[in-house]
């Protein structure tokens, strides 16, 4: 076997393995969403905040109109608590005194009343205001977040194009390699992230930028056995 030009095949296969990785790689993190990861997280936060906002004010709105009707309450008393104060039914000053105490009680407790009505109404306006603000910007995330969305589909569309095209081509140059030789090649390639195979250049290895040694470097110039590197592992190749 001609060890030399079956190991001068293996970069192109290489070349061709580093980038079906790449774009493996790439799909995969698109698939899972992590490149819209962080823009998701927010819009998630920012709806959640949006619901705590709408839930704080329907508590707002709910105890204003309770007050309001304890208002109207107290006017309904205190209309009737005057209109038997000025009916001249009542003679007894002791009955007169207790209407006139009633209807002081009224109109403090109607102004207390129409206080936490009037603080509802501007909590109210606040928390509408920063709703509406909220919604805009959640708006603004969501269409984003759709856009990017859309354009990892698109990009996941052309990854799959693009190893349609390299993995067939990668099968074609495999093909073309010794068995004996691309084994050894998928097994370190499997170990030692994804490179079974290092061009030497200037007598150093092109993997690990390690310089080999004169014996090894001699070895691999006379083509007659796999020369591996031995600080790295790596299939060397060629150049010298």
């Amino acid at each position: 076997m001609d060890w030399k030009a079956e190991v001068a095949k293996l970069p192109d296969i290489q070349a061709a393995d580093r980038e079906i990785d790449r774009l493996r790689t790439e799909r995969r993190d698109l698939a899972a969403g992590k490149t819209v990861a962080d823009l998701s997280k927010q819009v998630a936060g920012a709806e959640a905040a949006l619901g705590r906002l709408r839930s704080e004010r329907e508590t707002v709105a709910r105890q204003q109109r309770l007050d309001d009707l304890a208002r109207q309450s107290e006017e309904a008393d205190k209309k009737r608590l005057t209109e038997r104060l000025y009916s001249g039914t009542v003679r007894s000053p002791r009955d007169l005194e207790g209407l006139q105490k009633n209807i002081a009680g009224s109109d403090e407790r109607i102004g207390v009343l129409e206080t936490r009505v009037l603080e509802a109404m501007e909590r109210d306006e606040g928390l509408g205001a920063r709703i509406a603000a909220m919604e805009r910007a959640l708006a603004r995330d969501k269409e984003t977040l759709s856009a990017r969305r859309s354009e990892a589909a698109a990009r996941i569309a052309d990854i799959d194009t693009a190893l349609g095209a390299l993995e067939p081509r990668r099968r074609a140059l495999a093909e073309a390699v010794a068995p004996p030789v691309l084994r050894e090649y998928d097994r370190i390639r499997g170990r030692a992230a994804g490179v079974g195979a290092a061009v030497v250049s200037g007598g150093v290895c092109g993997a690990c930028s390690v310089a080999l040694p004169p014996l090894l470097v001699s070895r691999l110039a006379r083509g007659d056995s796999l020369v591996n590197c031995e600080h790295c592992g790596r299939i060397l190749v060629g150049g010298l």
